[in-house]
C-alpha cells in the first residue's frame, strides 16, 4: 500500500510508477495497471499488487493481507491515522513500513513523525531506522555546501535553478524546512513529561537508596525487553534508581525474587494493563509481593514523580550505567490524556520511566494500605 496525504501526491507518485511499469526489463512482471480514480494499482504476475491512494480521502484502511505500507507526507499523519494503517499487516509475516516525509509545518498534525524522530534522536527507537537528511539547524539558506547536504540528488538530479526558485517563492523558515529539511529546535527535545532542565537538576551522582526499597517491573509490548527500577529515602529526599535492564525476560523472576532477598524490599509494583503482568502470578509464587495500582493510581504516579522531580523533593541516582537508560526513557516519554487525567503513554519508549514511577508510587504507600494483587 502506497499512501500519501493529498490526493495530488499520490496521484504523480502513480504516473511515475505508471511509466516505471512500462520499462523492458519490468513490464514481463507486470499483468495489469489499474487506472481508474480510486483504483489505482500496478498488479503483478505473481498475483502480488501495489495500491495507490490519498489518506485523505480514508484510503488505507481496512485492506486485508498488506504487507509494505509507505506512507509519503508522513508529517501529515495523526497517531490514529497511523495506528489504522499498521493494523493492515496484522497478519504479515514480514510487515514493513516506510514512512518518507519533511520536517512539519506548525499546523500539521504530525505526532505520528515527531515521535518517530524524537525517539530515533534519543536512542530508543526500536526495531526500526531512522535516516535523515538535512542542513546545519544555524545554517545559512544560500550556502550551498548546506544545499548539498540537505540533498543528496543536488546538484544533479536537483538543479541549482530548482532550489533558487524555491528559496525566491518561500519565507526563510519556509525554505529552511521545505528547502533544506531543518526541523524546528524544539523537535528532537521531546520532553513532553518532566521538563529537561529540571530532571538533569534532579540527577545526583551521590544519592542511595535506604533499604527497604520499593521495586517496579516494566516490560515492553512483546516481551522482549524488561526495566527494574526500585524507589526509596534519600536523607531528606526520595530517589528514584533504575536499577536493571533485562534483554531476557526469562530472567525477570528470579532477577525481582534476588533483589527482593538482597534489600528486603516492600516488594514490587506492576500496572495490570502493562505486559509486564505476565509475571505477577510467578513473583507471587518465588515470595515477592505484588501490588497492582488502580488505573487512578498509575495516573497519580506519573504526577507525583514529575511534581516530586519538577519541585526538587525527588532525585535519580545517576551512579551506575543505566542511569543514560532511564534519561533517553524521561526524554521520550509523551503524555496520554483522558478528560481528567493523564499518565505515561505506553505506546513510546518510555519504559524504565514508567518503572520509576510505579517504584516511588509504591514507596509512598503505607505498609498497611499496599493490596497485594490476588491471584
Amino acid at each position: 500500500v502506497w499512501s500519501a496525504h493529498h490526493a495530488r501526491t499520490h496521484g504523480e507518485t502513480f504516473l511515475a510508477m505508471q511509466d516505471f511499469a512500462k520499462r523492458r526489463k519490468v513490464a514481463a512482471f507486470i499483468r495489469q495497471v489499474f487506472t481508474g480514480s480510486g483504483d489505482e494499482e500496478i498488479r503483478f504476475a505473481n498475483g502480488s499488487r501495489i495500491l495507490f491512494g490519498a489518506r485523505e480521502r480514508g484510503f488505507g484502511r481496512g485492506i486485508p493481507g498488506v504487507d509494505v505500507i509507505v506512507a509519503d507526507e508522513a508529517q501529515i499523519m495523526t497517531e490514529k491515522a497511523l495506528d489504522a494503517q499498521l493494523a493492515t499487516m496484522n497478519t504479515s509475516d514480514f510487515g514493513l513500513a516506510i514512512y518518507v516525509g519533511t520536517p512539519p509545518r506548525p499546523d500539521d498534525p504530525s505526532d505520528a513523525f515527531t515521535r518517530m524522530r524524537d525517539e530515533a534522536w534519543n536512542g530508543t527507537l526500536e526495531d526500526a531506522v531512522w535516516i535523515e537528511f538535512g542542513a546545519d539547524t544555524d545554517a545559512d539558506p544560500s550556502d550551498r555546501r548546506q544545499w548539498a547536504k540537505a540533498n543528496p540528488s543536488y546538484p544533479h538530479r536537483t538543479p541549482t535553478e530548482s532550489l533558487l526558485r524555491l528559496q525566491r517563492k518561500l519565507t526563510p523558515d519556509s525554505f529552511l524546512r521545505e528547502g533544506l529539511g531543518v526541523w524546528p529546535e524544539e523537535s528532537g527535545q521531546p520532553w513532553g513529561v518532566i521538563p529537561k532542565a529540571s530532571w538533569s537538576s534532579s540527577g545526583s551522582d551521590s544519592a542511595t537508596l535506604t533499604d527497604p526499597v520499593t521495586f517496579a517491573l516494566e516490560v515492553n509490548g512483546d516481551l522482549s525487553r524488561a526495566w527494574i527500577a526500585a524507589a526509596g529515602a534519600s536523607g531528606e529526599v526520595e530517589a528514584v534508581e533504575l536499577v536493571d535492564e533485562l534483554a531476557d525476560t526469562d530472567r525477570v523472576v528470579d532477577r525481582l525474587a534476588e533483589l527482593h532477598e538482597q534489600h528486603g524490599s516492600r516488594g514490587v509494583v506492576i500496572d495490570e494493563r502493562s505486559p509486564a503482568a505476565v509475571f505477577s502470578a510467578d513473583l507471587d509464587a518465588a515470595g515477592v509481593p505484588v501490588t497492582v495500582p488502580k488505573a487512578g493510581e498509575v495516573s497519580v504516579a506519573a504526577l507525583a514523580i514529575t511534581l516530586g522531580v519538577v519541585e526538587g523533593k525527588v532525585l535519580h541516582v545517576t551512579a551506575g550505567d543505566l542511569s543514560p537508560v532511564l534519561d533517553r526513557a524521561v526524554g521520550a516519554a509523551k503524555k496520554r490524556t483522558t478528560r481528567d487525567s493523564w499518565w505515561i503513554d505506553r505506546r513510546t519508549a518510555s519504559g524504565p520511566f514508567i518503572a520509576a514511577s510505579l517504584a516511588l508510587w509504591g514507596h509512598r504507600q503505607p505498609l498497611n494500605d499496599v493490596v497485594p494483587a490476588v491471584w
